[in-house]
Protein backbone atom coordinates (compact mmCIF):
# COMPACT_ATOMS: atom_id res chain seq x y z
CA UNK A 1 0.00 0.00 0.00
CA UNK A 2 1.50 3.08 -1.08
CA UNK A 3 1.50 6.08 1.74
CA UNK A 4 0.65 9.62 0.84
CA UNK A 5 3.66 11.97 1.73
CA UNK A 6 1.30 13.57 4.58
CA UNK A 7 0.78 10.08 6.14
CA UNK A 8 4.75 9.37 5.35
CA UNK A 9 5.53 12.60 7.63
CA UNK A 10 3.15 11.75 10.11
CA UNK A 11 4.44 7.84 10.58
CA UNK A 12 7.99 9.46 10.93
CA UNK A 13 6.99 12.07 13.54
CA UNK A 14 4.90 9.16 15.36
CA UNK A 15 8.12 7.05 15.48
CA UNK A 16 10.26 9.47 17.41
CA UNK A 17 7.63 10.00 20.19
CA UNK A 18 6.96 8.62 23.73
CA UNK A 19 3.39 6.31 22.20
CA UNK A 20 3.48 2.77 23.45
CA UNK A 21 4.97 0.89 20.88
CA UNK A 22 2.61 -2.44 19.86
CA UNK A 23 3.08 -5.34 17.34
CA UNK A 24 -0.50 -6.21 15.85
CA UNK A 25 -1.14 -9.80 16.28
CA UNK A 26 -4.38 -10.03 13.78
CA UNK A 27 -4.46 -9.02 10.16
CA UNK A 28 -7.04 -6.58 10.20
CA UNK A 29 -7.97 -6.92 7.04
CA UNK A 30 -8.71 -10.51 6.84
CA UNK A 31 -9.15 -11.21 11.13
CA UNK A 32 -6.63 -13.99 10.40
CA UNK A 33 -3.90 -14.43 12.85
CA UNK A 34 -0.56 -13.64 12.26
CA UNK A 35 2.30 -15.59 12.33
CA UNK A 36 5.05 -14.21 14.92
CA UNK A 37 7.75 -11.95 13.86
CA UNK A 38 5.42 -11.12 11.22
CA UNK A 39 3.10 -8.90 12.36
CA UNK A 40 2.87 -5.25 12.05
CA UNK A 41 4.51 -2.57 14.30
CA UNK A 42 1.86 0.78 15.41
CA UNK A 43 1.27 2.91 18.17
CA UNK A 44 -1.17 3.76 20.66
CA UNK A 45 -2.91 6.89 20.48
CA UNK A 46 -5.70 6.32 22.79
CA UNK A 47 -6.88 3.35 25.07
CA UNK A 48 -10.48 2.43 26.16
CA UNK A 49 -11.27 0.52 29.52
CA UNK A 50 -11.67 -2.40 28.47
CA UNK A 51 -8.07 -2.91 26.29
CA UNK A 52 -9.46 -1.95 22.90
CA UNK A 53 -7.00 0.64 21.65
CA UNK A 54 -6.93 3.48 18.74
CA UNK A 55 -3.52 2.98 16.89
CA UNK A 56 -1.52 4.44 14.22
CA UNK A 57 -0.09 1.65 11.52
CA UNK A 58 2.65 2.98 9.43
CA UNK A 59 3.01 -0.18 7.51
CA UNK A 60 -1.00 0.19 7.06
CA UNK A 61 -0.87 3.43 5.28
CA UNK A 62 -1.01 5.26 8.37
CA UNK A 63 -4.42 6.18 8.88
CA UNK A 64 -5.53 5.16 12.60
CA UNK A 65 -7.13 1.37 13.20
CA UNK A 66 -9.41 0.35 15.90
CA UNK A 67 -7.61 -2.85 17.74
CA UNK A 68 -9.55 -5.13 20.23
CA UNK A 69 -7.32 -6.47 23.25
CA UNK A 70 -6.81 -10.05 21.55
CA UNK A 71 -5.81 -8.46 18.22
CA UNK A 72 -1.78 -6.73 19.49
CA UNK A 73 0.26 -6.94 22.35
CA UNK A 74 2.63 -4.03 23.65
CA UNK A 75 6.51 -4.42 22.16
CA UNK A 76 8.17 -2.69 25.02
CA UNK A 77 11.54 -3.69 23.14
CA UNK A 78 11.42 -1.25 20.69
CA UNK A 79 10.79 1.63 22.39
CA UNK A 80 13.65 1.11 24.28
CA UNK A 81 16.17 -0.06 22.01
CA UNK A 82 15.51 3.45 20.16
CA UNK A 83 16.33 5.17 23.19
CA UNK A 84 19.83 2.95 24.09
CA UNK A 85 20.55 3.24 20.93
CA UNK A 86 20.24 6.75 20.75
CA UNK A 87 22.47 7.11 24.02
CA UNK A 88 25.18 4.49 22.59
CA UNK A 89 25.79 7.16 19.15
CA UNK A 90 25.79 10.10 22.06
CA UNK A 91 28.27 8.66 23.94
CA UNK A 92 30.75 8.65 20.98
CA UNK A 93 30.26 12.38 20.61
CA UNK A 94 31.39 12.94 24.42
CA UNK A 95 34.10 14.42 25.20
CA UNK A 96 35.87 11.50 27.62
CA UNK A 97 39.36 11.25 28.23
CA UNK A 98 39.59 8.03 30.37
CA UNK A 99 37.19 4.64 30.76
CA UNK A 100 36.51 6.05 34.19
CA UNK A 101 34.64 9.02 33.00
CA UNK A 102 33.34 6.52 30.24
CA UNK A 103 31.52 4.45 32.80
CA UNK A 104 30.07 7.03 34.76
CA UNK A 105 29.06 8.56 31.76
CA UNK A 106 27.56 5.30 30.43
CA UNK A 107 26.36 4.96 34.16
CA UNK A 108 24.34 8.76 33.72
CA UNK A 109 22.89 8.02 30.42
CA UNK A 110 21.17 4.84 31.56
CA UNK A 111 18.95 6.93 34.23
CA UNK A 112 17.56 8.50 31.27
CA UNK A 113 13.97 7.74 30.28
CA UNK A 114 13.44 9.94 27.54
CA UNK A 115 14.82 11.66 24.58
CA UNK A 116 14.07 14.80 25.64
CA UNK A 117 16.06 13.97 28.56
CA UNK A 118 18.43 12.40 26.73
CA UNK A 119 18.55 16.19 24.65
CA UNK A 120 18.51 18.41 27.61
CA UNK A 121 21.32 16.28 29.29
CA UNK A 122 23.39 16.49 26.27
CA UNK A 123 23.02 20.64 26.39
CA UNK A 124 24.01 20.35 29.48
CA UNK A 125 27.38 18.34 28.82
CA UNK A 126 27.96 21.59 26.64
CA UNK A 127 27.29 19.61 23.17
CA UNK A 128 27.09 21.87 20.01
CA UNK A 129 23.55 22.09 19.04
CA UNK A 130 25.30 20.88 15.56
CA UNK A 131 26.37 17.71 17.35
CA UNK A 132 22.82 16.83 18.71
CA UNK A 133 21.55 17.49 15.80
CA UNK A 134 24.19 14.79 14.00
CA UNK A 135 23.49 12.41 16.73
CA UNK A 136 19.64 12.14 15.30
CA UNK A 137 20.88 11.99 11.94
CA UNK A 138 23.50 9.33 12.88
CA UNK A 139 20.81 7.21 14.50
CA UNK A 140 18.54 7.38 11.62
CA UNK A 141 21.63 6.13 9.44
CA UNK A 142 21.56 3.22 10.93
Amino acid sequence: MRKSKHSEILCDYVKCTELKRIRIKTDPNTKNHLAFGHGYTGYILEEDDIGGILAIVPDLGGGTIELGPDQYEEDEVGANYTLCSLKRIALDYLDLNSEEEREIEIANLEELQSIDELENYLKAKNLDPDDILNIFKDFFKT
